[in-house]
């Protein structure tokens, strides 16, 4: 194992206890190991069992208020790379304004505002499949879809955050939001338990 890769890992492990994790339907459960700060940095555990029923169709293509670069530490992940949709009279997307975690807090359960905005968009999607110790990045404003085929563990760096993210829908369909029903608690702890355990194979 990479000696970056290994310390990364420590340092996920050395706080692991103290982390506060919410689940987003995309197929994740996030935690932050640093935020309010420059750049702000979060823990992603990803699982298959934690996608919301329907997201892969309607809601899972999006991209970030931020500048993201992602550190795999264990399993592996699927990325589809969209870039910047062009808009286009008869294109396949239409797309979605979406209020940001935080702006929407636990009183809302996280579940912001989804707003249409005007227009139909093209774009080309390109796939890729990182395995452990890969560092891959996104700039603020392009789209992706990440998906899990089974446990990933990544470590997150987000930078330059302003603006709201959006959505990529496919035309004619609503949007299946990220929050606001998360994965069962028993489910969660499973996940995170077995994340845990392959963190700490060296």
């Amino acid at each position: 194992m990479d000696s970056c890769i290994e310390s990364m890992r420590q340092l996920v492990l050395s706080q692991w206890n103290d982390l506060q994790w919410r689940h987003h339907g995309i197929g994740v459960l996030q935690a932050y190991l640093f935020e309010r700060c420059e750049p702000e940095s979060r823990v992603h555990v990803w699982h298959p069992a934690l996608a919301r029923e329907g997201i892969n169709e309607s809601g899972d293509c999006h991209d970030h208020r931020f500048d993201l670069r992602s550190t795999i530490l264990a399993g592996c992940l699927e990325e589809t790379y969209f870039g910047s949709p062009l808009a286009t009279d008869n294109g396949e997307w239409t797309m979605f304004a979406v209020e940001n975690a935080r702006s929407a807090g636990p009183e809302k359960r996280f579940d912001g505002a989804c707003v249409p905005l005007p227009g139909r968009y093209s774009a080309i999607a390109k796939d890729y499949r990182y395995p452990v110790g890969t560092t891959y990045s996104h700039p603020r404003g392009t789209f992706h879809r990440t998906r899990a085929i089974e446990l990933a563990v990544t470590l997150c760096l987000m930078s330059r955050k302003q603006g709201k993210a959006r959505l990529l829908v496919p035309f004619g369909r609503e949007p299946v939001h990220a929050f606001g029903e998360p994965a069962p608690f028993h489910v969660q702890s499973r996940i995170l338990g077995n994340a845990r355990a392959a963190l700490s194979v060296t």
